[in-house]
């Protein structure tokens, strides 16, 4: 007797379907729980992305993704302390923040996740500092001929559809954006029940909606 490994139906049992809940705020949260994983992995998406940014402002997003995990120590602290990582990335349809760490300080990480979405910092010298180093990276990838023939095939492709601006932003366009832009843009965006979380790891249900009520749960909704 020889087993099909292949098969959809067993395919289908060793990839079990998400535990779903959703917070009063509006906080969708999709729950992996694997007992014995001493980590845990967690995936939030703001499900704005470029595809948003006013016209003659491209990069407003990803400025603003830049001021979610914006100091380097936060950054080493989920690497010497938590024994994960952070990454931050946008696209044309969303903001994507991921963290990973050890499954026993779930709590914590769930706080320092609170703490950026709610406690964004947009003063005026965080901002100017994030500009430059976008702007840095924008002038070091105009130099790229495939990232220009990209542009340029979008651009004939889109017009002046969102989708034919550059994601990234580019030279012009990221100094057009301003403090008032970026807190628009907080306001309207970057609200949990326009996210998704994911969480997957040693966490059970319980344990997790437990920080997620207590450090997420005041996250304010947007009206609209």
């Amino acid at each position: 007797l020889t087993l099909n490994l292949s098969s959809p139906h067993l395919v289908a049992q060793t990839a079990p379907e998400p535990r779903r809940q959703q917070l009063l705020n509006g906080l969708r949260v999709l729950l992996w729980n694997r007992p014995g994983d001493g980590n845990v992995y967690l995936k939030l998406r703001i499900h704005s992305g470029a595809a948003f940014d006013l016209a003659g402002k491209s990069g407003t997003m990803a400025l603003l993704s830049d001021a979610l995990f914006p100091d380097p120590t936060t950054r080493e602290y989920f690497v010497e302390e938590l024994g994960g990582r952070v990454e931050v990335t946008s696209d044309y349809d969303g903001i994507n923040i991921t963290l990973s760490g050890n499954a026993s300080k779930f709590e914590r990480i769930i706080e320092l996740l609170s703490t950026a979405l709610i406690s964004t910092e947009l003063t005026p010298p965080v901002i100017d500092k994030l500009r430059d180093a976008r702007l840095k990276m924008v002038r070091e990838l105009d130099v790229s001929p495939s990232l220009t023939a990209d542009r340029a095939i979008a651009a004939r492709l889109f017009a002046d559809y969102p989708y034919g601006r550059p994601r990234m932003g580019s030279q012009e366009t990221l100094t057009r954006v301003v403090r008032p832009d970026l807190m628009q843009a907080r306001d309207r965006f970057l609200n949990p029940n326009n996210a998704t979380l994911v969480v997957i790891g040693n966490v059970d249900e319980r344990r997790a909606m437990r920080a997620l009520k207590q450090l997420m749960g005041n996250w304010r909704k947007s009206d609209t």
